[in-house]
């Protein structure tokens, strides 16, 4: 569990019914994201106070990362499978740096309990932007199609004399109407050297996803901050792409 911040002074009993108004308001088209995040405030010595929990913004964070990668994208409908919601470029962008947003505020050891509460919030809005978006559209390319997400991965920062950090699993997720197989995982950047591919594993079903496929930091890094992009390409050219 990470370590939880205690609530704000100033988030008492009359803010409490707003804020949740404006919950319901951004997350209640989405109860996966609206469930992972939203905190039981518990009655304490000096009145109702709400719990700014830096692991439900993770759990938030996470819920965020799937709902993106199991999305499709398309910037006209004809590219889209027929029947499939799906957001353009520029909307799966905007949700993305929404989702960056809110890792780097719980990210920061010097974040209030007000600034964990305000990303959260900031993300349920975006969610439910993103989520509404997905629903207004659907796809009309006729007969079956695959399309591949992958969920953005991070690392926890580590100190000299850390143990390397240990491989995590890449989510690879088919939201579209057939199987598909990936033809190859890469990774590019200029942190691309500072990470290294594992697992196997090709074959991903329709409405499915796999994550046998891993990627690990390379023992021994300068100090810094390394980034790349894992791109999975499938079905003759398509490609899928995640921050790293």
């Amino acid at each position: 569990r990470l370590p939880t911040k205690v609530g704000a002074p100033f988030l008492r009993a009359p803010f409490l019914a707003l804020a949740l108004v404006l919950l319901c308001v951004a997350g209640c088209g989405n109860p996966i994201l609206r469930d992972a995040w939203i905190t039981e405030s518990k009655p304490e010595a000096g009145g109702p106070a709400v719990d700014a929990d830096t692991a439900a913004l993770t759990a938030a964070i996470t819920a965020a990362e799937t709902l993106i990668a199991g999305t499709a994208s398309g910037e006209d409908a004809a590219e889209v499978p027929l029947g499939v919601s799906y957001v353009t470029a520029a909307e799966k962008a905007a949700y993305q740096a929404a989702i960056d947003a809110a890792r780097a505020a719980r990210d920061d050891g010097a974040a209030t309990a007000a600034q964990i509460n305000q990303a959260a919030l900031d993300l349920a809005a975006a969610s439910g932007v993103f989520t509404a978006a997905a629903a207004a559209k659907t796809g009309t390319k006729p007969g079956p199609a695959p399309i591949l997400g992958v969920t953005a991965l991070s690392f926890d920062g580590a100190v000299y004399g850390d143990a390397q950090p240990e491989a995590k699993p890449i989510t690879i997720t088919n939201s579209g109407t057939a199987d598909t197989a990936i033809s190859a995982v890469t990774l590019s950047g200029d942190g691309k050297d500072a990470f290294t591919l594992g697992g196997s594993g090709d074959a991903v079903a329709a409405g499915s996803s796999i994550a046998t496929r891993t990627v690990q930091p390379v023992a021994g890094l300068a100090v810094g901050s390394y980034t790349a992009t894992i791109t999975v390409s499938y079905d003759g050219g398509a490609a899928a792409t995640a921050t790293l």
